[in-house]
């Protein structure tokens, strides 16, 4: 295991892999903030028309925002790790060949396919 840690961090600076990286950074944070927009919106959607006065002034008063923006932070917070393992997984096959090619050069596999690779990150 510390053998292939040490060359795992040495090809940290490979193009290819420096491509899955910054992708999955992408879209982990298009997907991040789809799911923010998402939640503000449902919570600008509460109607606080039956709750007492001193709590729909609040509400009113930017509570409804704090409240989004405290949501978004924990739920995003809770489901990092899914979210961002889920699309590395997708181009996991770009890092498979850029590792086989530098590593093993006769064990080259063929690619499986973005359709396939989608289901196994699923």
């Amino acid at each position: 295991m510390p053998a292939a840690l040490i060359l795992s961090l040495a090809q940290l600076g490979d193009h290819a892999i420096l491509r899955v990286l910054l992708k999955s950074l992408a879209l982990t944070l298009l997907l991040f903030g789809l799911a923010a927009w998402g939640i503000f919106s449902l919570v600008a959607g509460i109607d606080s028309a039956g709750w007492p006065g001193w709590l729909q002034w609040l509400w009113r008063g930017g509570g409804s925002g704090v409240a989004a923006f405290l949501v978004s932070v924990m739920l995003l917070w809770l489901s990092f790790t899914g979210i961002a393992t889920a699309v590395t997984g997708l181009w996991l096959d770009e890092v498979i060949a850029a590792v086989e090619s530098r590593y093993y050069p006769r064990a080259r596999a063929k690619p499986l396919g973005l359709h396939r690779e989608a289901g196994m990150a699923m």
